[in-house]
């Protein structure tokens, strides 16, 4: 029920021509955790190389102050400018669990796209592991939120096997009886012109 006020909240915003704004960094964010990454698991993200995962909170305040109001945004070039040392070893952004405070594109730990407020900022909260990063080596945020060992243990993603689908076999076996009919034929044309 609050989503959707929220969302109804925001669409009036719109509708009365409030601009929304991109969040150009954040100036205060906290480390809700590191996992450990497995290659496979990188793989299926998308980030080969990458050996582990964090999640943070994006949070109001810093200095200077930054804040937002519904509607306003921001994308992985806002959180690639919110850091301080360490850039270089970050292999992609994602999405967060989902709150109803943010809208993203796309689901859990899909690619972070443009992700928007549904409210204004909040005191000191913050949004609990609002966004995944995938790293190799120390990542440092402003406001000294810094990122290195795992503290959380192996990241609890499993990955899903695409499965085959259930016309395959029938299919492979189908060309399998073209390619040997095609070559019986080729045989008996062979043996044809040799007669």
């Amino acid at each position: 029920m609050r989503t959707l006020f929220l969302a109804f909240v925001s669409s009036l915003l719109f509708a009365f021509g409030a601009q929304a704004a991109t969040i150009s960094s954040f100036n205060r964010t906290t480390n809700d955790g590191v996992w450990s990454l497995t290659a496979a698991q990188a793989t299926a993200l998308g980030v080969s190389g990458a050996t582990k995962i964090g999640a943070f909170r994006v949070r109001a305040g810093g200095s200077p102050a930054v804040s937002w109001q519904a509607g306003d945004s921001f994308n992985a070039a806002t959180l690639t400018a919110s850091i301080t040392s360490g850039s270089g070893n970050v292999f992609g952004f994602f999405n967060g669990a989902a709150t109803a405070d943010l809208d993203y594109t796309g689901g859990f730990l899909a690619s972070l796209g443009v992700t928007r407020f549904l409210s204004a900022s909040a005191a000191n909260t913050g949004y609990f592991r609002a966004v995944y990063f995938a790293f190799n080596d120390t990542v440092v945020f402003r406001n000294s939120s810094t990122f290195a060992g795992v503290t959380q243990g192996a990241f609890p993603y499993t990955i899903t096997p695409v499965p085959v689908p259930a016309a395959m076999p029938l299919m492979l076996a189908g060309m399998g009886l073209f390619a040997a009919a095609a070559l019986r034929r080729k045989r008996a044309t062979a043996a044809a012109l040799r007669a």
